[in-house]
């Protein structure tokens, strides 16, 4: 089952599944994935990604990990 994905704000989106859940953070420069979810669940986040017209090479780090 993919997961759902449901919009907080503009920039903030909270998805999950029935066992995990992750949220991402998106602007013009990419997006900030916190809380990756399970090993196993990479294709369910990697779809996440894509619902918002990302891709794995769009991720970025915050600030704080620069």
């Amino acid at each position: 089952m993919a997961a759902a994905l449901t919009a907080i704000t503009d920039s903030v989106h909270f998805a999950y599944t029935d066992l995990v859940n992750w949220t991402l953070v998106a602007d013009g420069s990419g997006v900030v994935l916190i809380d990756a979810g399970f090993p196993g669940h990479r294709d369910d986040v990697l779809g996440s990604l894509r619902q918002l017209g990302f891709s794995v090479d769009d991720l970025r780090l915050p600030r704080s990990q620069r």
